[in-house]
């Protein structure tokens, strides 16, 4: 397409909303577990081409055209998200492209340690 998946500004990568589908566009599952697994692969693929990791994301938004779903995203989010664990949002949006159920976009650091980070949850 015309744009870029991911940019990168000061330190800061920012990526588009991204979907669970295959390398040709199409959705992988109709099943949200499913989508919302190969969203987060997708997601850490486009960070693993910028030198990134998901441990490098300090914020994820998360899209979903069924809040009953959240249930599906958190579970595929603590899979990928082990030692460090973003700041997310989940937000129901009335329709995403095709037959996708949850679309996820990030922002990631390019910094120098773990230390980096502030941890508000203790």
């Amino acid at each position: 397409g015309k744009f870029p998946p991911a940019v990168e500004s000061n330190g800061f990568t920012f990526t588009a909303a991204i979907g669970g589908t295959d390398e040709n566009g199409k959705v992988v599952s109709r099943l949200s577990l499913e989508q919302s697994q190969k969203a987060l692969e997708n997601l850490q693929t486009v960070l693993g081409k910028n030198g990134l990791s998901m441990d490098d994301v300090l914020r994820c938004t998360v899209f979903i055209t069924d809040i009953r779903d959240i249930i599906y995203v958190e579970r595929a989010m603590e899979k990928l998200f082990k030692d460090v664990r973003p700041a997310f949002s989940i937000l129901q949006v009335q329709g995403l492209p095709g037959e996708q159920k949850v679309a996820v976009e990030a922002i990631a650091i390019r910094r120098g340690s773990k230390e980096d980070i502030v941890d508000f949850m203790g």
